[in-house]
């Protein structure tokens, strides 16, 4: 290739001609990819980008000029463009060798290593386009996520193009069927319409090969391999969902769940049970498309069926005999290896009773995580299982260099894993560094990912550090991408960082009358006495507010000044891990001589020293100690 004229010029498929990639020809008039007598149709978008990646192989293609050349400089979601790039890296990822890599350039781009440096390439226009500065990206704070991203690539959704080993009707595509209601009820045939309308929405986004509208109940065969249906009931004042995922082929029913939601939660959260199918979908095939062997339809359901109890449909137990059955189903599959990591040592830290049973739990999800990395040692969802096993069950102490390990390791596979990066933004807020958990998800996109999980937490540290406008800005953008109700979140920021008389009407706003109302009432009782309980030095709270978590104990008594209640209402377990340690109604709690020792008995100090990341209240003024002589002395 030579160095060419920048350029912005399109992609134009039709015009472009064949080139080669090692062993792989691709196509692009026909959006097809050949390998031998293996061929495999992609997206036009993904056939562009790749274009463009080929045609400045070697060197860094930035973000922005990808959104230039290939989707002509339109404004566009990065949730969007990590679809397509995670598509293309799949690709390379496919064969064996793998004709090219897609490197991730941190703070940069991406950059396309053809495996045959010789490789025929699409001509014309070989030097990157320009990069527009209206698209900035966010620059790493310095020092936190650095070293991180340095080691970082991969991208979580991940698309895999059909190899020559897997079934021909697993295709991953999906049709939506009209969801049925009795046809005497206009309220049912309502709801009946508007969930598989949200459900087509929610997999689109997800970057699924859907209709645009559901199919009739009725509809003739279609390609697809997959369908979702259902039917709306009443019962009570409540609508009753049931939902199924069936194999299409067969008829067989691979998943079905129950939703029971109120008129108002619909209303509100139209995109719930959207969000939850679509994310159980993206789940299960983009795991198996992952997989060396192929996947029976038997272990596919178990697959499925494990994803949505991850999603919160089923507990623990239940998951772990799905993935006890789903690792014989499937041997050779590292992801069911993964998932059964996961699920054993969620077991294992509900075990407190049982010492051994623990134990033999904790050794079982080890073995499951290391099973997973011998057969696929790119299994980002593998560490998640090493993760929890380090990590979970809620408790104070554990060993957290080991878990940050692990996560960065995980996260080298895939930067954008939800689950790890959900986990790398936790470890750094159980350790003090809120800081660098704002930057961690502004830099990964974390703050825009609705099924990362992350909006929520980026919305509530914004609002602690001070920024409530932020904070409300990042909670109407994750209602607005994911359509489901923030309203517990508002509640959560109104009560503990605004001030108290301006808290107290939008608490009573925040209720709805048909919603619970003993919270309600301990909030509004605790704002209305809490000046009154400072000035008095008033010991204790509220007594409606007696059946309050001991992390929100500790808290409130810390933001009256009752620090002597605070310490009292310590527990070996507390929701949240050490997360309530740092929050700023804590800094009296902080200063206290007593907060080192403590500090030392739930294994900061030993982090803190090892690590030499130091919680951000160490840099706070008049602070009347040093962190550092402080935690070796501890």
């Amino acid at each position: 290739m030579t160095n060419a004229p920048e350029t912005t010029a399109g992609v134009d498929l039709a015009h472009e001609p064949d080139f080669s990639l090692g062993a792989m020809v691709v196509v692009p008039s026909a959006c097809l990819v050949r390998s031998g007598e293996a061929a495999e149709h992609v997206e036009p978008r993904v056939m562009q980008v790749l274009i463009l990646l080929a045609r400045n192989a070697g060197r860094t293609v930035t973000r922005d000029q990808l959104i230039d050349a290939c989707w002509g400089g339109r404004i566009v979601s990065d949730d969007a463009v990590n679809r397509v790039l995670a598509q293309v890296r799949a690709l390379g990822r496919s064969l064996k060798p793998e004709p090219f890599t897609l490197e991730t350039v941190p703070k940069v781009g991406f950059r396309l290593i053809a495996a045959d440096a010789a490789a025929r390439s699409p001509a014309s226009g070989t030097a990157p386009p320009r990069d527009p500065s209206r698209r900035r990206r966010v620059l790493i704070a310095a020092g936190l996520a650095l070293a991180l991203l340095a080691i970082a690539g991969g991208l979580a959704w991940r698309f895999w193009p059909q190899s020559p080993s897997r079934p021909p009707g697993q295709n991953g595509r999906v049709d939506v069927m009209a969801f049925e209601a009795a046809p005497s009820d206009p309220e049912l045939q309502k709801v009946a319409a508007d969930i598989p309308e949200t459900i087509v929405r929610a997999l689109a986004d997800g970057g699924f090969a859907v209709a645009e509208r559901p199919a009739p109940r009725d509809a003739a065969e279609s390609a697809a391999e997959l369908r979702v249906a259902g039917a709306v009931q009443r019962e009570n004042a409540n609508y009753v969902i049931n939902a199924q995922i069936l194999d299409r082929k067969t008829g067989l029913v691979l998943w079905t769940y129950r939703f029971v939601r109120t008129a108002r939660e619909l209303q509100e959260s139209p995109g719930d049970i959207a969000n939850q199918i679509a994310a159980i979908l993206a789940c299960a095939i983009w795991d198996r498309r992952a997989a060396r062997t192929p996947i029976s339809t038997e272990a596919f359901g178990l697959y499925l069926n494990t994803c949505a109890s991850t999603e919160g449909n089923g507990g623990a137990e239940h998951r772990l005999a799905l993935t006890r059955r789903l690792v014989v189903a499937a041997p050779q599959f590292a992801n069911a290896h993964a998932l059964h990591a996961m699920a054993a040592a969620q077991v294992a830290w509900a075990t407190e009773q049982s010492p051994a049973e623990a134990a033999a739990l904790h050794a079982e999800s080890k073995a499951a995580a290391e099973q997973a990395l011998k057969l696929d040692p790119h299994t980002p969802r593998a560490y998640s299982g090493l993760v929890i096993n380090v990590g979970g069950g809620g408790q104070l102490k554990k060993d957290r260099l080991l878990e940050e390990q692990y996560l960065l390791k995980g996260l080298a596979l895939d930067h954008d894993f939800s689950s790890l990066r959900k986990g790398y933004a936790q470890l750094l807020r159980e350790t003090g560094r809120n800081d660098a958990a704002i930057e961690f998800i502004r830099a990964s996109d974390a703050a825009r990912d609705t099924r990362g999980g992350q909006d929520s937490t980026f919305a509530l540290l914004l609002a602690a550090k001070g920024d409530l406008g932020g904070a409300e800005r990042a909670v109407k953008q994750v209602e607005a991408s994911s359509r489901t109700s923030q309203r517990s979140m508002r509640q959560t920021i109104v009560f503990w960082w605004e001030d108290p008389k301006a808290a107290l009407a939008k608490i009573r706003g925040l209720v709805p009358a048909d919603g619970p109302q003993e919270n309600a009432g301990c909030d509004v009782t605790y704002l209305q006495e809490l000046d009154a309980r400072k000035a008095k030095h008033v010991r204790g709270l509220p007594e409606i507010c007696r059946g309050k978590t001991a992390n929100w104990r500790v808290r409130a008594l810390a933001r009256e000044g009752d620090i002597d209640g605070a310490y009292a209402e310590l527990r070996p377990t507390m929701p949240g891990g050490t997360l309530f340690l740092f929050y700023p109604e804590m800094k009296a709690f902080r200063r206290d001589p007593r907060f080192w020792p403590f500090a030392k008995s739930v294994g900061l100090t030993d982090y803190w020293l090892k690590s030499g990341h130091w919680p951000d209240f160490c840099a706070e003024p008049d602070l009347p100690y040093d962190c550092r002589k402080a935690a070796a002395a501890a």
